[in-house]
C-alpha cells in the first residue's frame, strides 16, 4: 500500500498494470478503504494519445494531471466536432470531472501521467472507445 499525493490521505493497493494500446499503460489501484471508487495511474509517452473515449457510464469520472506536458480535450457528445473544453497540462485545471455522455481524450506533448478516478468502481462498459481523429 502507498499513498498517492494527490489523494491525500487515502491508502491505495495496486492491483494491476495493463497495456492500454501503443504508448499508454495503467496501474490499477482499489481504495484500502472504500469500495465506492478506484483509481487509475496512466502513463502516455511523448507523441502518443489515450484513447478517445464515450464515458457510458458510472457517477463520476475525474482526470487528474500528475506530471509531464499534455493536452486534455474534452467533447460534449459524439456528434460534435469541435472540443467543448481544451485542458493544457501542467497549469489549467488540479482536476477535471468529465460527465457521462463527454468523450474524453489524452495527448502527450511530452512523457506524461495522470490519475482517473472512477466512482463506483470502473467495469468493462464504462468507456466505449472511439475512432482517433
Amino acid at each position: 500500500m502507498k499513498r498517492i499525493d494527490a489523494y491525500n490521505v487515502e491508502m491505495i493497493k495496486y492491483i494491476e498494470t495493463s497495456t492500454v494500446q501503443e504508448g499508454v499503460t495503467c496501474d490499477v489501484y482499489e481504495f484500502v478503504n472504500s469500495a465506492s471508487k478506484d483509481l487509475g495511474i496512466i502513463n502516455i509517452s511523448k507523441g502518443f494519445r489515450s484513447p478517445r473515449q464515450l464515458i457510458v457510464g458510472g457517477e463520476e469520472t475525474y482526470q487528474i494531471h500528475r506530471k509531464g506536458e499534455a493536452i486534455l480535450r474534452i467533447w460534449k457528445s459524439e456528434n460534435t466536432k469541435e472540443p467543448m473544453h481544451v485542458y493544457h497540462f501542467p497549469g489549467d485545471a488540479p482536476e477535471v470531472l468529465v460527465e457521462k455522455g463527454n468523450i474524453m481524450e489524452w495527448q502527450a506533448i511530452g512523457d506524461m501521467e495522470y490519475a482517473e478516478i472512477c466512482v463506483p468502481p470502473y467495469k468493462d462498459g464504462r468507456f466505449k472507445n472511439l475512432p482517433q481523429e
